[in-house]
């Protein structure tokens, strides 16, 4: 069971660990530190990263610098934009680029953490977590990021550590619910793993990986009935989900959250 969570655990961290590179905060630092053209570079840039044109966003990040070599947001942001295409080595190389211009960046050594578990380095990555958060004492996102590391690393104590700090930095983050469910599951704590998982699946019942592990908790906890009445209730109504739950309940093993189930 341990095995198939942490490849569950490493494809949600990674997926939503990214998100940041493309929000308002990379955006703002910019204002800061670019020109009013190169600054421009850098929203047209992260527009393109939105819309996945991650080549597009690398040659106008390339552009940016070019005219100012210093400018740390283009740097931080190329390095997301190489990671993005599965570049990730020369990702580190831009991250790095970045932080030797701007080294108090708490989004910057949140984005090279991020770099570094993809890379499979857990030391190096939960050490850039670290900096960011001695930067950014509130930043719930970098206690997230620490925690779900903590997790793929099995490291279970410190994990359920830093989602709990997160949580409380940011009470309504689903994603740090969902992964503090599983924590508590690891735990053997199934109470607390389903108070976390119906959080997300009461507010957002199409959630389909939380109804999953919420299938699967109840599983684990020897709650089949309950299990049973989930597989009932998306039987006709969501078929992958109610296939992927019945697979649950009825295999040998429990196996947490299928790879079909990832939109």
């Amino acid at each position: 069971m341990n095995k198939a969570a942490n490849a569950f655990v490493s494809r949600i961290v990674l997926l939503l660990s990214l998100v940041i590179s493309i929000n308002s905060q990379a955006l703002h630092e910019g204002e800061k530190n670019g020109s009013a053209a190169t600054w421009e570079m850098n929203r047209k840039a992260i527009q393109l990263v939105g819309e996945k044109k991650f080549q597009e966003a690398i040659e106008v990040l390339k552009n940016a610098l070019a005219i100012d070599p210093n400018y740390s947001t283009a740097y931080m942001n190329l390095g997301t934009a190489y990671m993005l295409s599965g570049q990730t080595e020369i990702a580190v190389k831009h991250l790095n680029n970045a932080l030797e211009i701007d080294p108090g960046s708490a989004v910057g050594h949140n984005q090279l953490g991020v770099a570094y578990e993809k890379l499979g380095k857990i030391d190096k990555a939960v050490a850039s977590f670290n900096r960011a958060i001695k930067i950014k004492p509130d930043y719930a996102f970098g206690y997230f990021n620490l925690g779900a590391t903590y997790l793929w690393a099995d490291k279970i104590k410190p994990a359920r550590e830093a989602l709990e700090i997160s949580l409380r930095l940011e009470p309504l983050n689903d994603q740090a619910q969902m992964l503090l469910g599983v924590v508590y599951a690891r735990q053997s704590k199934y109470a607390d793993a389903v108070r976390q998982m119906k959080n997300i699946t009461q507010k957002d019942p199409s959630n389909e990986m939380a109804n999953l592990l919420l299938c699967q908790i109840y599983v684990l906890s020897n709650d089949r009935g309950a299990a049973l009445d989930m597989y009932q209730r998306y039987k006709g109504v969501n078929e992958t989900l109610a296939d992927a739950m019945f697979r649950t309940i009825f295999a040998g093993r429990v196996v947490f959250a299928k790879t079909e189930l990832q939109h």
